[in-house]
């Protein structure tokens, strides 16, 4: 073979190689965007994650009567949070009383009260002095009652709301939040002993783990490509030299803004850990799950399966359509052998929806990035050609700046469950002086269409035969509102959509039970901001009813 023949294969050789490595370091750069992708992968060390998360409900606490109540620690400081909601009222502010500490001194986080300031300290390796100071309010009444939630990551996060208020927002890399003591109506000397009355209290606590190892080894595979790509594309030009100049001034003009964009990726991957924390814990208990729950937010609130007879898990999500409720019930059904039961939750507001306006469409591609869910426009078609055109379906800049942007993410984190899938709405009652039960029923009755009704049911006819043919029982409800809410509703489309839900039920041979003024709840179980939402104490007695009712009956 001529020297020349042999030339002309290794420019060849070079050219396609160059042409493989741009395509194969492209799409490791999109899927390393997509969390699901690396759990898919299923590497050793994330297949081996311990959900070691607790819930803890506390009685009343009254100052002079109770002593401050010992709660415990998180020992492993990687990814350790929690989440504390309660209600207080203060006596007296002498001295710097404490509310909580999650550690003693200054190596921790406390809501400390000083005066008329209400304010969280927390140990901060960037600020000036070690510390951190956050403002709740400056303007503390004594005797008056107060809803507090505080949720915090260990090197990541603070946030809190003051009587549904965000008051505090702050996330940093410097947070070096000890847990070695959490501590409710106290501090760490005699003068921080809280003094007042604090009630309605709940705390989680733990780790949230995770996919650092698969990240770091597809980022250091990403680099090690586009390495690769830059020496062999160097010799492939090299009878052009003006090009080879050309093209190297531009790579290396770019690669700083690509360095950021990807770091960017790589530091969003870690924000609104429920979808991905989610999808890791219902994996762990795929091989236990009998009864599977699906729904939006009030299911979400308000189906704890920890009270079921038999193994339960809530995979219900906050603005969840029936589509998406379908597909997670579809999917996740082929992977656990033990499961006897779905239960399919349906209410008001997402039966008449139109879930392309909705303003939380977002989290569609949240579930997409999370739990690999199509979504309903490019289902069926034979190139995926709109995956593409939308960001949102695998880069988190996209999805989670877009929803930062318009305040509907107010923190690095979304919201935590329980082990189970359940969240803990807390046991705080609405303010019936407020009117939120009609302000809500007005927005639903609005964005309510009764057109919507048979085709967003239409999702439902395909799940029902699948779980029919893999021996699956199915069976439906509505969940309890509160009257102030479910009495303003409109009556012809609340009366269509019962009517439409029993034909549904007849035609299926499915139990449905429409609990939406069911007379055993009161507004003593509904949330204190959403009276369509149960909160921990009517989530609890539904559950049990949800249970006993429809439930346990199926296998007796």
């Amino acid at each position: 073979m001529s020297a020349e023949a042999i030339t002309s294969m290794a420019r060849f050789f070079f050219k396609s190689t160059s042409v493989v490595l741009f395509i194969v370091t492209v799409v490791l750069i999109v899927y390393s965007t997509e969390i699901s992708f690396w759990i898919n992968s299923r590497l050793a060390s994330e297949k081996s994650i311990a959900n070691n998360r607790v819930n803890i409900h506390l009685p009343t606490y009254v100052y002079g009567r109770d002593s401050p109540f010992l709660l415990g620690n998180i020992e492993n400081t990687n990814n350790a949070y929690f989440r504390i909601k309660l209600r207080f009222r203060v006596d007296d502010t002498e001295g710097y009383p404490n509310i909580f500490q999650s550690a003693p001194y200054n190596r921790g986080l406390r809501v400390e009260i000083a005066g008329s300031t209400v304010a969280i300290i927390v140990q901060d390796l960037q600020a000036p002095n070690g510390l951190r100071g956050m403002t709740l309010t400056s303007a503390l009444e004594k005797s008056r009652w107060y809803v507090l939630e505080v949720e915090a990551m260990n090197g990541a996060f603070v946030r809190a709301t003051l009587d549904g208020v965000s008051v505090a927002n702050y996330s940093g890399d410097g947070l070096n939040i000890e847990m070695s003591e959490f501590i409710l109506g106290a501090g760490f000397d005699d003068s921080r002993v809280f003094k007042g009355e604090i009630d309605s209290s709940s705390l989680v606590k733990g780790n949230i783990a995770f996919p650092r190892l698969s990240l770091a080894i597809i980022y250091s595979t990403i680099i090690f490509a586009f390495l690769l790509f830059m020496v062999v594309l160097w010799k492939a030009l090299s009878e052009y030299y003006e090009v080879r100049l050309v093209v190297f001034k531009l790579v290396f003009i770019s690669l700083p803004l690509l360095l950021v964009i990807v770091y960017i990726e790589y530091k969003m991957s870690y924000l609104n850990t429920d979808y991905y924390t989610r999808r890791v814990a219902l994996e762990q208990e795929a091989e236990k799950v009998e009864v599977l729950v699906v729904g939006s937010s009030n299911t979400f609130y308000g189906v704890t399966p920890e009270v079921f007879s038999l193994k339960g898990f809530n995979l219900a999500f906050p603005g969840s359509g029936m589509y998406f409720d379908a597909k997670l019930a579809e999917k996740y059904s082929g992977i656990m052998p033990n499961l006897k039961m779905v239960v399919l939750t349906v209410n008001y507001f997402t039966f008449g929806l139109d879930y392309s306006t909705f303003s939380q469409s977002w989290r569609q591609f949240a579930l997409r990035q999370n739990f690999g869910i199509s979504l309903k426009t490019t289902v069926g078609l034979p190139f995926n050609w709109q995956f593409w055109l939308e960001p949102r379906n695998f880069s988190k800049i996209a999805l989670y700046g877009k929803a930062l942007i318009g305040e509907e993410l107010l923190a690095p984190v979304d919201v935590v469950a329980s082990c189970l899938g359940w969240f803990n709405g807390g046991d705080v009652a609405p303010d019936l002086s407020k009117n939120l039960g009609l302000a809500a029923a007005k927005d639903h009755n609005s964005t309510t269409d009764s057109d919507n009704y048979i085709h967003n049911l239409s999702d439902w006819d395909t799940l029902v035969s699948f779980l029919r043919g893999h021996n699956i029982n199915v069976v439906m409800a509505t969940l309890p509102t509160d009257a102030s809410y479910y009495q303003e509703l409109d009556k012809d489309k609340k009366n269509k959509m019962h009517d439409i839900l029993l034909d549904f039920s007849a035609r299926n041979n499915i139990k449905f039970v429409d609990f939406t003024g069911d007379g055993r709840f009161s507004s003593d179980d509904f949330t204190w901001e959403m009276p369509d939402h149960l909160n921990a104490k009517g989530a609890t007695k539904f559950s049990k009813i949800l249970d006993e009712e429809l439930i346990v009956p199926h296998f007796k």
